[in-house]
C-alpha cells in the first residue's frame, strides 16, 4: 500500500516543482530585464532611436485613441525620456497629422501601461515578457523536448539573464514579443497528435 501511495505521489511532486522551476525562471528573465531600465539608451536618453518613436505612438493610443504622434512631438512629450529632441521619423499626412511609420501592433500592446505609467510602465510590461519568454522557453524545453528539468532550467536562466536577451528584455522594440508569439507556435506545433479509435455519430 505505502508503495502505491509513493509512486502516485512522486508525479504529483514533479509538477509542484515543475511550476515552482518556472516561477522562478520567469522572475529572473523579468528581473534580469527590469534592472537595466535605468540604464540610459543613449547619453542623453533612457528611450532613444526607434523606441521613442513607439513610446509616443503608445502614447497617443492611450490618450488620443490614435497613431496621430503630432501633438505629442508639439508638446514635447518625449522630455519625460530624453534631454534631445529625437530625429524625425513621421510620415505627414494630410491635415497635419504625422505617424511614425513602424510596426502599430508594439504601441497597441503598450497603450494602456505607456497611459498609466509613462515609459517605464511600458520597459516593465516589455521585462514581464521576457520574463514569460524564459518561462515558455523552459516548459517546452522540457514538455516538448524531453529535456532534463535541471538542465532546461540551468541554461534557460543564464541565456535568460545574459546579453542580448537581458539587455533586449526592456528595449522598446517588437521582437521579443515576437519570439514569445513565435515559441507559442512552436508549443502548439510540437503538441502529440491524439488520435480518435473510432467515431461515434
Amino acid at each position: 500500500m505505502s508503495t502505491l501511495l509513493t509512486s502516485a505521489a512522486a508525479p504529483a511532486a514533479d509538477i509542484r516543482l515543475f511550476r515552482r522551476v518556472l516561477v522562478l525562471v520567469f522572475c529572473a528573465g523579468f528581473l534580469a530585464a527590469a534592472l537595466g531600465i535605468p540604464v540610459r539608451a543613449t547619453f542623453g536618453a533612457h528611450v532613444a532611436v526607434d523606441e521613442t518613436q513607439y513610446v509616443l505612438s503608445a502614447l497617443s493610443l492611450s490618450e488620443d485613441g490614435n497613431l496621430d504622434i503630432s501633438d505629442e512631438l508639439a508638446e514635447r512629450r518625449w522630455r519625460a525620456f530624453a534631454d534631445v529632441e529625437p530625429p524625425t521619423q513621421t510620415a505627414a499626412l494630410p491635415g497635419g497629422a504625422q505617424v511614425s511609420p513602424h510596426d502599430p501592433l508594439l504601441p497597441l500592446l503598450l497603450a494602456a501601461p505607456t497611459g498609466l505609467g509613462g515609459w517605464v510602465a511600458a520597459k516593465l510590461t516589455l521585462s514581464g515578457l521576457a520574463g514569460l519568454l524564459a518561462a515558455l522557453t523552459l516548459w517546452v524545453a522540457v514538455r516538448r523536448f524531453a529535456l532534463p528539468l535541471r538542465l532546461a532550467a540551468t541554461g534557460v536562466t543564464l541565456a535568460a539573464a545574459s546579453a542580448p536577451l537581458a539587455v533586449y528584455g526592456q528595449q522598446v522594440y517588437p521582437e521579443l514579443p515576437a519570439a514569445l508569439v513565435t515559441l507559442g507556435g512552436v508549443a502548439v506545433l510540437t503538441a502529440p497528435v491524439t488520435r480518435w479509435a473510432g467515431w461515434r455519430y
